[in-house]
């Protein structure tokens, strides 16, 4: 799922040019690429708390779930009232990154607090920061590979190749079977 959250970020834009190819949108829906990239990235997150919520519903605590939920619903609210008008649109991606950060905080706490678990952190946040940070950082100082041409689209599945090749190096030499 991170591996695919990531490869949709990085298409986002030519996803969203092939819908205008196919006559199914508006040339308008090209200004949500940037904000969809972001939003893609929050998956990175999702993916990561979908993990430790089934230790939640095996426990029947789905309490903490909800109420996560409602902190993480009001929190990006309040961010929402206070940055989009000052910054933009772009500031509601960028506290939904947040936002979804701080659930699977939240998830992870209370999961190793019900199981009493270990859990090798370096490798989540090593996982986040391989996935996470590229998109940031290929948007804001690459912005070109934004526009839509034949040589990007081969820039970025290369890229696309390369981050799959790390995220199955790590997981094979994690999980070897022997």
């Amino acid at each position: 799922m991170v591996t695919l959250s990531f490869c949709a970020s990085l298409f986002s834009k030519d996803f969203i040019q092939m819908i205008l190819f196919m006559g199914r949108g508006r040339p308008s829906y090209l200004e949500g690429a940037e904000i969809l990239t972001i939003l893609v990235t929050s998956n990175i997150f999702v993916a990561q708390h979908k993990i430790f919520s089934s230790i939640i519903y095996f426990h029947r605590r789905t309490w903490i779930l909800s109420s996560g939920g409602l902190i993480m619903v009001a929190l990006n609210l309040v961010l929402n009232l206070l940055l989009i008008p000052r910054f933009g649109r772009i500031s509601a991606a960028y506290n939904t990154v947040f936002v979804e950060a701080g659930y699977l905080v939240w998830i992870l706490f209370w999961s190793m607090r019900i199981e009493r678990f270990r859990v090798h952190f370096l490798f989540y946040f090593t996982i986040t920061m391989i996935f996470g940070i590229p998109v940031f950082v290929i948007y804001r100082w690459i912005p070109g590979l934004l526009q839509v041409n034949a040589q990007n689209i081969f820039v970025k599945l290369i890229i696309s190749a390369i981050f799959i090749g790390i995220i199955f190096r790590q997981w094979s030499s994690r999980y070897r079977i022997e």
